[in-house]
């Protein structure tokens, strides 16, 4: 006889239990042996813990909370948002043009003019910012101010420009050129400012906010050509490629984030239908902020989406305001959290319940929300402020009712002396360490999805729930001993199964009493697989 290997039918109890890890079962072939009218062997046994069969999607989703206990919960996170400096304030363009008259320098028309004259002219050079923020200081990791001269006087120039708020290296910028007249008007010429680590100062003296000073002399030494009345001395600031280390002032009361996203909950993907209710869960949202502005996020709606029904279930009477610290020193972080629990929420126990499968949120965010204060707010280069959501589910509760389903490929038996099986029986021993029920059907269906023959006359146990004591807790294994038999009929029909539909049913311990179970790190079950095949003598 060729050896009979039930992989499908093993895979199909791996997947009753909703594991979908790579723990094999062990020594899962039949040893050579003579033939033999009625052969039962052993095929393999496994344990499985927590690991194995609640955290089968993504083992990273289940965490121990509390270590001394081993008491366990699924834990799904989430990051709603982040954004950066840039993303929220853009240093605007300085864009001036200054002049010094005739009648500042007090020349007279003259057809030939010889005499020296200086001006001094004391101004403010704006910035201009796109929303409204009110700048006190910029340290500038980059930038150019671009200066143009021009002028139609026909004499030799000496020009100083001084930016007396803006500091280097302790000493304001100055900047100085000389023009000597070369027979051709008007006389021009441009020069550039480099901001790298200059420290601006935009209060113009403490009187107001994104202004700054800027200082012009002018000495003009006659060269003997003519003075017409008509001539004029220009200065033209602009700047370009202006980016910051950090500002100091008040950006305003800007929306900052707007987002709306959900957390998928994927202990809940390939259930149908139940009630699952966690008698202890808890959202937390954290913020990172290294922002040296206060803020405002509101909670606008909060909800979980049964996607295979579309029912939506609202969350009520949860804090909808989070109030974001504020470091008060540059490059600080202060973390801000909010926890919605049963104590500050209606529902947050039922939410999740029938069988959600995401955590839906929309939340929005306002810089200032208490307007402008006595301290300035600060943004650095590199300040950022992170939103995370964290969906925190102890295994604490009770199911009942509660449906899984899925398809597995079946691998097709091909075996020559198939024909002379009477009929196979497996023999499944679950001893059962989790507080669990599970009824289970097995479907077999042909490549066209007609149905073939199911495994048992009605959904049927297969694993018994271990009993808990008054805390919860499992106080001992319960043992089921399963008998799944073939019959000759049903042999014959599998090269024909393309495909086995694995349905069960689980309910928690006295869930039908709303007994509450919890979930420990210790807990077990294994399972033990045997083979016994019935066949003809004659071959």
């Amino acid at each position: 006889m060729g050896s009979f290997y039930p992989k499908a039918t093993i895979a199909a109890v791996i997947l009753l239990l909703g594991i979908t890890s790579c723990k094999k079962f062990e020594d899962l072939k039949i040893a050579k042996t003579a033939w033999n009218p009625n052969l039962a062997v052993p095929i393999g046994s496994a344990d499985f813990g927590v690991y194995d069969i609640l955290a089968s999607q993504d083992s990273n989703d289940l965490i121990i909370i509390d270590p001394v206990s081993g008491e366990i919960a699924l834990s799904y996170s989430s990051e709603i948002a982040s954004f950066d400096a840039a993303s929220i304030v853009e240093i605007g363009n300085f864009s001036q043009n200054y002049s010094i008259t005739l009648a500042d320098l007090s020349i007279p028309v003259s057809a030939a003019y010889n005499g020296n004259a200086n001006a001094f002219k004391n101004d403010v050079l704006p910035l201009t910012m796109q929303n409204g923020e009110e700048i006190n200081t910029i340290l500038f990791d980059s930038g150019i101010l671009n200066v143009h001269i021009e002028t139609e006087l026909k004499h030799n120039l000496n020009i100083t420009v001084t930016f007396p708020d803006f500091i280097v290296n302790s000493a304001p910028v100055t900047e100085n050129l000389s023009m000597n007249y070369a027979g051709t008007v008007p006389q021009e010429a441009d020069f550039q400012v480099d901001l790298n680590e200059v420290l601006g100062d935009f209060t113009n003296n403490g009187t107001t906010v994104n202004e700054t000073r800027v200082q012009i002399q002018l000495s003009v030494m006659g060269t003997g050509e003519e003075v017409t009345g008509t001539e004029n001395f220009s200065v033209e600031l602009s700047s370009s490629n202006l980016d910051f280390h950090h500002i100091t002032g008040y950006i305003g009361q800007q929306n900052i984030v707007q987002e709306a996203d959900s957390v998928l909950l994927r202990i809940f993907q390939n259930s149908v239908d139940g009630t699952f209710e966690l008698t202890n869960p808890k959202v937390v949202f954290t913020i990172d902020n290294s922002f040296g502005v206060p803020i405002a996020l509101n909670l606008s709606e909060l909800k979980t989406i049964n996607v295979a029904t579309g029912v939506e279930t609202d969350l009520l009477n949860y804090p909808t305001t989070i109030d974001v610290e504020a470091p008060t020193v540059m490059g600080q972080t202060e973390t801000t959290e909010l926890e919605l629990n049963n104590s500050n929420t209606t529902n947050l126990s039922s939410v999740i319940s029938p069988t959600p499968k995401y955590f839906y949120y929309e939340i929005n965010g306002q810089a200032n929300p208490d307007g402008q204060t006595a301290t300035p707010n600060f943004v650095m280069k590199e300040s950022r402020c992170t939103i995370k959501t964290e969906v925190d589910m102890p295994l604490e509760g009770y199911a009942y009712g509660f449906s899984i389903t899925d398809t597995v490929e079946f691998t097709q038996f091909e075996n020559q002396n198939a024909d002379l099986i009477e009929f196979v029986m497996f023999r499944l021993i679950v001893d059962n360490g989790f507080p669990v029920l599970l009824g289970t059907q097995i479907t077999a269906i042909d490549e066209n999805g007609n149905h073939l023959f199911s495994i048992f006359n009605q959904p049927e146990n297969i694993i018994e729930p271990a009993p808990v004591d008054a805390t919860g807790r499992v106080t001992e294994q319960r043992r089921k001993i399963n008998d799944i038999t073939l019959t000759a009929e049903q042999i014959a029909m599998l090269a024909d199964v393309e495909k086995l539909i694995i349905y069960g049913e689980a309910s928690t311990t006295d869930a039908d009493m709303n007994k509450v179970v919890k979930f420990y790190d210790d807990y077990k079950i294994n399972l033990k697989l045997a083979l016994q095949i019935q066949a003809q003598t004659q071959f």
